[in-house]
């Protein structure tokens, strides 16, 4: 599920949900920094929490953070999110592919890499 968050007519933040049997998964969120105080990502979490309870689900799984980003940690913990050691197995199966996953995966979390989903998202 892809959820929107919106300040009249301009889309200030969205997430996306991903489910399990017994999971809902806040897979990857996004906002814009100038609407942070309207607090669009805890209408989004909450509303990801709500599905949750509807699908009778027993997790919302907040998924990943970098350690150096403790804004974000923050903002998790204060949803009752606790912080789990964990190992990421990698395959490369094609070297190319992940090469260029890898770049696109740092680009989009960069503001250029922001605003070309924003454009994206508006053709």
């Amino acid at each position: 599920t892809v959820l929107f968050a919106e300040i009249g007519q301009e889309t200030v933040a969205g997430t996306i949900l991903i489910y399990s049997d017994d999971t809902v998964y806040y897979f990857m969120n996004a906002s814009l920094s100038g609407y942070l105080n309207y607090c669009p990502n805890d209408l989004l979490l909450h509303t990801a929490m709500t599905i949750g309870i509807e699908r009778k689900a027993g997790f919302v799984d907040l998924m990943t953070s970098r350690e150096s980003d403790r804004e974000l940690i923050r903002f998790k913990e204060k949803w009752g999110s606790g912080q789990a050691d964990f190992s990421i197995l990698e395959k490369d199966i094609c070297i190319f592919k992940a090469a260029v996953w890898n770049f696109a995966w740092k680009m989009a979390n960069t503001q250029l890499g922001t605003s070309l989903i924003r454009a994206f998202k508006k053709a």
